[in-house]
C-alpha cells in the first residue's frame, strides 16, 4: 500500500466507501495534515477522541470491518505521529533560530 506520510491508500479508498462516517476520517486527516506543531497536540486529541465514538457508535455492530481496521490503523498512526511531533521545533523556536543564524552570517 502506499503510503503519503500518515495518510494511507486504503485509508483514502475506505473514505471513498459511501458507508463510512467521516467525522473521525475528517479529524485523523487534520491531525495527519497539520504541520503546525503547536496545533498538533490538539489536533491529535480530537482525532482520538472522533475514533472513539465512531467505535462506541459501532459497539453490537459487527459490520464496518474495513472501517474498523482503518480505524485502528489511524490509531496506531496516531501515536507514532504523537512521538514523531514532539521533536518538533515550535515557529517561535524555529523565528528565533533563523534570526539567530541571520545575525551570525553578517
Amino acid at each position: 500500500m502506499g503510503q503519503m506520510g500518515h495518510v494511507t491508500s486504503a485509508l483514502l479508498r475506505t473514505i471513498m466507501s459511501p458507508d463510512i462516517n467521516t467525522e473521525w476520517v475528517e479529524a485523523y486527516l487534520r491531525a495527519a495534515l497539520e504541520v503546525d506543531g503547536q496545533k498538533m497536540p490538539g489536533r491529535i486529541v480530537a482525532a482520538r477522541e472522533a475514533v472513539a465514538g465512531r467505535l462506541k457508535d459501532l459497539e453490537g455492530n459487527s459490520d464496518h470491518h474495513a472501517e474498523r481496521h482503518e480505524m485502528q490503523s489511524a490509531l496506531a498512526a496516531l501515536t507514532s505521529l504523537e512521538g514523531e511531533t514532539r521533536n518538533w521545533p515550535t515557529a517561535a523556536i524555529a523565528l528565533s533560530m533563523t534570526a539567530l543564524l541571520a545575525k551570525l552570517r553578517h
